[in-house]
């Protein structure tokens, strides 16, 4: 059976990763506070006022002599009037509670629409982009193949469109995936080795590395089981390690591991290429981010490689981090609790 301390934990990381859910539970607290804090000042005023009452209307029917009676009348009062002050306080407080996080939920409702409604359109003009760049692509090709003759500049304005048409792809494809990484379902995860979707991304990678003569090294793979998508894990050792090899130089080194952690899988890919500016990683896994290393894309140097990388992670509970120094190299780290 599951520990119940780890589905509570994973619940919360769930709800953490819900943006929507999170922030209305934020907008809620702050409606609750503005609440609280006008319903502190009304009850003190309507108590003192009370209180006061209370003990004027006793000294106008008594002399200025001490009556214990009396003393003990108006404190029983004063205690029952803040104790119903309290309960109406709670009563309020409660309803108030339940109609804010309706309220937080009708207010971010058109936000949420307009978001998914944005998402939804990348996906379709993702899709829709890439049969016109496949038709481009595939008629510039057969044009630079031709055996007619063809002047030179025509032949370099045609190599670089194509190039560009080949960087529009793959950023079309990248789209695409952010796209459907936000409506993926966690029916889809299932028990898996970790190693593994690592392991068969690192081997297409290899061939790379090598046409660029650097040490590709895969220091140890752990077979540590988790729950997870396939598809998704091997794309996203694909974007960390493909990174990694485009931004080091030759004769340099990349290095893979999968090893267990603090109850946690933890996947690292270490290389000593040109590194990340400290002022560029706050922001590196912003959509569409070039730092001024160029590096928080994948090959084409889009800006979303990273982007997709962090999708994939939050969808498994798990947490990146990166470690960088300008030409000194870079860490990357990834941790995806183990079942």
């Amino acid at each position: 059976m599951e520990n119940p301390y780890k589905r509570f934990g994973a619940w919360v990381t769930d709800l953490k990763s819900d943006l929507f859910i999170w922030a209305r539970i934020k907008l809620t607290a702050l409606y609750l506070l503005v609440i609280a804090v006008i319903l502190i000042v009304f009850s003190i005023v309507i108590f003192s006022d009370l209180t006061y009452s209370i003990r004027r209307n006793i000294d106008r029917r008594n002399d200025a002599t001490y009556n214990p009676a009396e003393e003990t009348f108006i404190e029983d009062a004063t205690e029952s009037a803040k104790a119903s002050i309290i309960i109406i306080d709670a009563c309020i407080y409660i309803i108030v509670g339940g109609a804010s996080y309706v309220l937080a939920g009708y207010t971010l409702k058109p936000i949420r629409k307009t978001l998914e409604d944005q998402e939804q359109f990348s996906a379709e003009a993702s899709h829709e982009l890439r049969t016109p760049l496949a038709v481009m692509r595939t008629d510039i090709e057969v044009l630079l193949r031709s055996k007619q003759s063809m002047p030179e500049d025509v032949k370099k304005v045609l190599s670089s469109n194509l190039e560009e048409i080949g960087d529009m792809s793959k950023m079309a494809e990248q789209l695409l995936e952010i796209s459907r990484g936000q409506y993926s379902k966690k029916s889809q995860m299932e028990i898996l080795d970790i190693s593994q979707p690592i392991k068969k991304a690192a081997e297409k990678l290899s061939v790379i590395a090598a046409k660029k003569n650097i040490d590709f090294q895969i220091e140890k793979l752990e077979s540590l089981q988790i729950k997870g998508v396939r598809e998704n894990l091997e794309r996203m050792a694909k974007n960390i390690i493909a990174n990694a090899i485009n931004y080091t130089p030759e004769g340099g080194s990349v290095a893979i591991a999968v090893a267990l952690e603090n109850n946690q899988a933890k996947f690292t890919v270490k290389d000593t290429g040109i590194g990340i500016a400290e002022n560029d990683l706050p922001h590196i896994f912003k959509r569409f981010y070039k730092a001024d290393s160029a590096r928080t894309g994948t090959e084409n140097g889009s800006g979303l490689g990273l982007a997709i990388v962090e999708q994939i992670v939050k969808k498994h509970r798990g947490k990146i981090k990166i470690q960088s120094s300008p030409n000194l190299g870079t860490t990357v780290s990834v941790f995806i609790p183990v079942v």
